[in-house]
């Protein structure tokens, strides 16, 4: 608790400095929350690359305790791997409204039709729109992606970086956001 509050005031006191922060921006404190008991929760962020002109995408699956079961970084869309109750969230808004409202019969753009072609072997699945700063490892994930040039990496354990993401995702660390 100290150390969030320190982290916190040190936030204020710099971005008061920059002029960021007015008598109108509300703080508000975020965090990642863990699914329910027998969910899994896909984090997912995309990076576009503007001098290659295509798009690659980082995903982190994790269980109802916070813990990392595979990460992606990837061309394609991974498959789901048999599980039946998936919570996909997005840091953007537009994206999950697109993948929400999109049907079989609606044109869309490519990558949201392959996400719900992955997505309709699951049994339940919700997309959730969720803040960026929540969304740091699906974040490395897709941008340390940008110098591989292969279609599929599997990430079968994290970086020491992920890690220390991850433990202040699972005790609930809270990150500043700024309005």
């Amino acid at each position: 608790m100290v150390s969030s509050t320190k982290c916190f005031a040190e936030h204020v006191i710099e971005t008061s400095l920059k002029g960021s922060i007015t008598r109108d921006s509300q703080v508000e404190m975020e965090r990642w929350c863990l699914p329910n008991h027998g969910w899994i929760k896909i984090n997912t962020d995309g990076v576009a690359s503007r001098n290659k002109n295509w798009l690659v995408a980082g995903d982190l699956l994790r269980d109802s305790f916070g813990n990392w079961i595979e990460g992606f970084q990837r061309l394609e869309i991974a498959d789901t791997r048999g599980y039946t109750k998936v919570i996909e969230e997005f840091d953007c808004m537009v994206a999950v409204d697109m993948i929400q409202e999109c049907s079989e019969s609606t044109p869309s753009m490519t990558i949201v039709r392959k996400i719900k072609e992955v997505t309709r072997q699951i049994s339940i699945v919700k997309y959730q729109f969720m803040n960026r700063e929540n969304n740091l490892v699906a974040d490395w994930l897709s941008k340390s992606s940008l110098s591989n040039d292969a279609n599929l990496v599997y990430i079968d354990a994290p970086t020491p970086h992920v890690r220390r993401l991850l433990l202040d995702g699972k005790l609930g660390k809270h990150h500043v956001r700024i309005n």
